[in-house]
């Protein structure tokens, strides 16, 4: 028989069939082909030749497919062990039974004694009020709040302080920053040495394995006490509308730095309407530990409210205020009730004469607005001025 024959034999078989002993042996056994050619068949697909007499199962020995095994000289296919290893598992699983393997050796439980010893009472604060040590955090604005600049006044107050800092800057140009530093009084680049800033740095999408693998990589080799991303949705690939993307952040990208105990801030726009939260997916929210929402109110002065806290720690509300002489600043104050400016307390009193009910939110106000007044007001002023009429039935 030619060696033409033994390649059509070969070629006749469908993939899932060589791996099927009773298969084998039927279309082996029922060719024309002498028992050389027939175990240049088996072999080349993989399979072993078993030369045993017939016994008590009726075994007529020969071709045992790549994952076969013959029932009585127990000869075995290449593949026999890994797939009764397979089959072996699945059977488990499907009962509900546990995998009896080396498996527990690739994790590690919780040391309690460790975790109580460890942990401290007190509130760990990488930078209070805002930013509590080995949480992530999400700050987002309307564009020209100064999300940003915020963000960069956080980090060289960390950077004077001895702690180290890798920021990853898709917004912002050098140029701008280094004209930002300037500005807040640093005169030379040796105040800089804890901070790393990756302008533009290209890395694979954060919501990819290797995207994760490169932050948390760079993170590593530089010892970070904070990561700064800014702005996120320009570091991901997946549509900012899709759950799937920032569950894959989280997943490939927050968790391992989360895990290693490092700080993360993450800087966002908001939606159309910057009251209902940050752009894109909800799923945004369900990565973080805080969200910090920025805006702007006047004078100098800016109000960040904790839209979400997993841990309760510090307040709902923080002050700011922004000034630029002798250099420019930030000062904060930790409040426990919304900032209201003078401003707001003269709206609120006018719509108690207009008689608008002190439950009445934005658009009621608008309506009032445009009944008793010209006045020109801005949506965050009416925000404002809503939530601090709420708040005044809440204390009555």
């Amino acid at each position: 028989m030619s060696s033409a024959e033994v390649a059509r034999l070969k070629a006749e078989f469908y993939p899932e069939e060589k791996w099927n002993s009773s298969s084998v042996r039927a279309r082996v056994h029922d060719s024309d082909l002498s028992v050389n050619e027939q175990k240049q068949v088996v072999l080349e697909l993989g399979g072993v030749w078993c030369d045993c007499t017939p016994g008590t199962t009726g075994h007529m020995g020969g071709p045992i497919a790549p994952v076969g095994k013959c029932p009585d000289c127990g000869v075995e296919g290449p593949f026999y062990q890994e797939a009764l290893k397979h089959y072996q598992v699945t059977r488990r699983t499907m009962n509900g039974q546990k995998e009896d393997s080396s498996l527990p050796a690739k994790y590690k439980p919780v040391n309690w004694q460790s975790a109580f010893r460890d942990v401290p009472e007190e509130v760990d604060w990488l930078f209070p009020p805002l930013l509590e040590k080995g949480t992530i955090n999400a700050l987002f604005g309307k564009p020209g709040t100064g999300k940003s600049l915020l963000a960069l006044n956080i980090v060289l107050e960390l950077v004077r302080d001895g702690k180290v800092v890798t920021y990853f800057d898709d917004e912002n140009r050098i140029e701008d920053i280094v004209e930002r530093l300037r500005n807040f009084g640093v005169k030379s680049a040796g105040e800089l040495d804890t901070l790393f800033m990756y302008s533009f740095a290209g890395l694979p999408p954060l919501d990819t394995a290797e995207g994760g693998e490169h932050l948390a990589g760079l993170a590593d080799y530089h010892g970070a006490d904070l990561v700064v991303l800014d702005t996120t949705t320009r570091m991901v690939e997946g549509d900012e509308n899709q759950a799937n993307t920032f569950l894959q952040l989280y997943r490939n990208s927050l968790v391992p730095l989360k895990a290693r105990g490092r700080t993360v801030l993450r800087i966002d726009h908001p939606g159309k309407d910057d009251h209902r939260g940050q752009r894109g997916s909800s799923a945004k929210a369900g990565d973080v530990d805080t969200i910090w929402r920025l805006f702007y109110e006047q004078d100098g002065m800016l109000a960040l409210e904790r839209e979400k806290s997993r841990s309760g720690h510090g307040e709902h509300w923080v002050g700011v205020r922004r000034t630029e002489k002798p250099v420019l600043r930030h000062d904060w104050e930790a409040l426990n009730h919304m900032p209201v400016t003078q401003e707001i307390k003269e709206w609120a009193d006018r719509f108690d004469r207009w008689h608008v009910p002190r439950d009445a939110g934005r658009p009621t106000l608008r309506e009032a607005l445009k009944e008793h007044t010209d006045s020109e007001v801005s949506t965050t002023k009416l925000w404002l001025c809503a939530k601090y009429r709420k708040s005044l039935i809440q204390g009555s």
